[in-house]
């Protein structure tokens, strides 16, 4: 099987980016689906390039597009709940059920210096809140740079994770609403326990979310 040379790769890159991609995953998929095509033909990459063209026009490329935001819209849904609710499954439930421990015991410890609870809690939500706002202006500017007319589909939809970080945020504020003085997370060690761990799965489930990867059904 022959190899597609470097020249060869950057004229099928140029040739693609004439179309209207509009994820870099979808156009990586599609650039390899090429390059994999000629490999094994015996044809030039003139003539693969022709015959995969009839399978990729620009109607069908922003078919794929469009599926393939959607497809990783419910794919991270599904994910986001899945990881979190594995927490309360065997084995992972053994590790929740001694963090759950551990917390409980250093809680009444952490009550007595109320900067040391919000410390806690706001590393695990607003670090996840962070990344997610990081990975989205990174593309951005790439963008706006003129580096690439491609999206980033994952760092769009890490927003499920700087979503869920800033409504959490807010926590102690809404209890205000209903008590001025009430403060949630100092209300009750056993409450402080519960809202400390819910914290901690959430930064566990953004990060584990970063790292997955849905490869677009292109044909």
């Amino acid at each position: 099987m022959k190899s597609i040379s470097a020249e060869e790769l950057d004229q099928l890159k140029g040739h693609l980016m004439k179309k209207p991609f509009k994820y870099e995953e979808v156009y990586h998929e599609v650039l390899d689906h090429y390059a994999t095509a000629y490999e094994r033909s015996s044809e030039s990459l003139g003539e693969v390039r022709v015959e995969l063209d009839k399978d990729f026009s620009d109607n069908k490329v922003e078919d794929i597009n469009s599926r393939y935001f959607d497809d990783l819209k419910r794919s991270l849904r599904k994910s986001h709940g899945t990881i979190f609710m594995g927490h309360f499954r065997w084995p992972q439930l053994m590790y929740t059920l001694i963090a759950t421990i551990v917390l409980w015991v250093i809680t009444p410890f952490l009550m007595v210096n109320s900067k040391v609870v919000y410390v806690a809690f706001a590393c695990l939500t607003v670090t996840p809140a962070v990344v997610g706002l990081y990975l989205y202006f990174y593309w951005a500017v790439k963008r706006l740079r003129g580096k690439t007319k491609l999206k980033n589909a994952h760092a769009e939809l890490f927003g499920v994770a700087f979503g869920f970080s800033t409504a959490y945020i807010q926590l102690p504020q809404l209890c205000k609403l209903f008590d001025e003085d009430f403060n949630v997370l100092m209300y009750d060690s056993a409450l402080t326990t519960v809202i400390l761990f819910l914290a901690l799965i959430l930064f566990q489930t953004s990060f584990t979310l970063m790292f997955n990867r849905l490869k677009p059904a292109i044909l």
